[in-house]
């Protein structure tokens, strides 16, 4: 799908011109840009307000429109503007001439577009709004130690400071035969 513009003339007799008649960077849009080996298809995740404070960059994802990318927590299907996975653990951040030097293929739903930000906040461990443990367990919590600063005075005894995380030869797992 091209974006419509104002450009006249065959393909890639008027580059600048077609360029300047794309839209502008928004969250939901796939691109397809080329690779090494070939294209790759990325989808503009970073929120509108960010695109135009840092107008040079933008943050995306892969979508995986072979097939081959396997169903997991960390993967969202889309429909539209193409048919795949968007995978949450590809993230990367390109340069806006990176990306519209590719070729624009449209703007993702919004009801798909808003299984992204799930998908992307169990990936880099965000999930204090949401509750990702009803399907991926729980790491175990880890203690924390207090580091004193001060030198308490003589004659007195240190801070208390909390219990320090177990070893992990101390933890055996439910129903392991390791003792």
């Amino acid at each position: 799908m091209a974006w419509a513009g104002e450009c006249s003339g065959g393909e890639g007799r008027d580059a600048a011109c077609l360029r300047r008649s794309l839209p502008p960077l928004r969250r939901g849009q796939a691109w397809e840009i080329p690779g090494r080996r070939s294209g790759h298809t990325l989808l503009v995740i970073e929120a509108d307000p960010a695109l135009s404070a840092f107008p040079r960059t933008a943050v995306t994802v892969l979508v995986d429109t072979t097939g081959t990318a396997p169903d997991t927590l960390l993967s969202t299907r889309i429909t539209a503007p193409v048919v795949g996975d968007v995978i949450d653990t590809q993230i990367m951040t390109l340069t806006v001439p990176a990306i519209t030097a590719g070729k624009y293929l449209g703007i993702a739903p919004d009801e798909e577009m808003s299984a992204v930000p799930r998908t992307l906040r169990i990936a880099l461990d965000l999930t204090d709004k949401i509750d990702a443990t009803a399907r991926v367990p729980a790491a175990p919590q880890r203690g924390r130690v207090a580091v004193d600063t001060q030198r308490a005075p003589s004659g007195t005894s240190p801070p208390q400071t909390a219990p320090s995380k177990p070893s992990v030869a101390s933890f055996t797992p439910e129903g392991s035969s390791c003792a």
